[in-house]
């Protein structure tokens, strides 16, 4: 996007990649689980996920230690008619 700091695309290609891993039919994906697809921390990815909570297309559940991610359907609908 023009206007916007390569380190903030940086974070939207992230954010993407993130989505797409916690969008397949399973459902609900730990946190646990998603730490060694990426080559970031657990705290930078949960930071992500957080920025995508706030956005409203994904939301989580809490069991013990780990949040569980999920998109939430509806949400994805919009944002890829949005990015058509």
């Amino acid at each position: 996007m023009p206007g916007r700091s390569a380190s903030a695309q940086h974070c939207d290609r992230r954010q993407t990649a993130h989505l797409g891993t916690i969008s397949h039919p399973a459902g609900k994906v730990c946190v646990c689980e998603l730490v060694p697809l990426f080559d970031i921390s657990q705290s930078t990815l949960s930071h992500h996920l957080g920025k995508l909570r706030a956005a409203g297309i994904v939301d989580s559940e809490r069991k013990g230690l780990w949040a569980y991610y999920y998109v939430i359907p509806d949400a994805l609908k919009e944002l890829s008619a949005w990015l058509s």
